[in-house]
This record gives C-alpha cells, structure tokens and sequence, in this order.
C-alpha cells in the first residue's frame, strides 16, 4: 500500500474545486501509475483548512476528491477502483492557533492543511520500478508518504 499526499495549492485554486493545468499534470502522472500497475482500490480524501463552517468545507473537500476521480477516470482508472472522502477540516496538519498575522498570513500558514490523500491499496510495483515511480511522482509535486 501506498499513501500519496496532493497539495491542493498545486490541484486547486484557494477555495475552489476545478483543476488547475498543473494539478491536472500531477494527476496524470498518478492515472499513468495507476494504468501501469495492479491494485485492489485507491481511496481519494479531500481535506480543508479551518476556514469556513464544519457544513461548507465537507461540501468542498468532497467536490474536490470527485474531481480527482473524475480526471483519473477521465486518463482511463477505472471508476470502480476510486473510492472518494471530504473529511473537511477533521484532519489538520497544522493547528490553527498556531497561524498568526494577517488573514492572508494566517491562510498561509495554514496551506498544508489543504490537501487531497491517495491511498493506493493493494499495490504491487515490480521491486526494479519503486524508486523509478517515487522519482517520477515526486517530480510533479506528490509527497509519497509510503
């Protein structure tokens, strides 16, 4: 299994859930890995930052990982391999408490709390090929966590 970490800074505009052309490069590189390799399924979570109500940030952290899998379905994966999550802001990296300054200050800091999860279950990757796909993934901007 293999746990990807997608900053939405790079998916998406601040507040928004379509797919900018450099998230769009991310995500095709990740639908090329996918095509290339067996795996049982890759569940999609979409998270937010603190700003905003509990209600609208797991609206918009939902769109935004059906959008991932409307692009990895659109680059061929197969649609029944993509589950989709909004945990909204029930998963922060970084405590907002902790952001000071100025809104846009504090909506800085606050950056890698955006974010969309792959995590890709039941994985196999020919043993020759991990540090390739790591260094390809990593290229375009994923942090591979696993």
């Amino acid at each position: 299994d293999g746990r990807l970490d997608l900053d939405a800074a790079t998916l998406f505009a601040f507040d928004k859930a379509n797919l900018s052309p450099q998230g769009q490069q991310m995500l095709g590189r990740l639908a090329t890995f996918l095509n290339r390799n067996k795996y049982t399924q890759s569940v999609v979570v979409g998270h937010t930052d603190s700003w905003g109500s509990d209600a609208y940030n797991d609206r918009l952290s939902l769109r935004r990982a059906e959008s991932v899998k409307a692009y990895l379905v659109s680059q061929g994966v197969p649609a029944n391999k993509i589950v989709t999550q909004g945990m909204g802001e029930r998963q922060l990296i970084v405590d907002p408490a902790s952001c000071k300054g100025t809104k846009a200050a504090r909506q800085a800091c606050e950056q890698p709390n955006r974010r969309v999860t792959v995590d890709i279950q039941g994985a196999t990757v020919p043993a020759n090929q991990v540090d390739a796909w790591r260094r390809e993934l990593t290229a375009v901007g994923v942090n591979v966590t696993q």
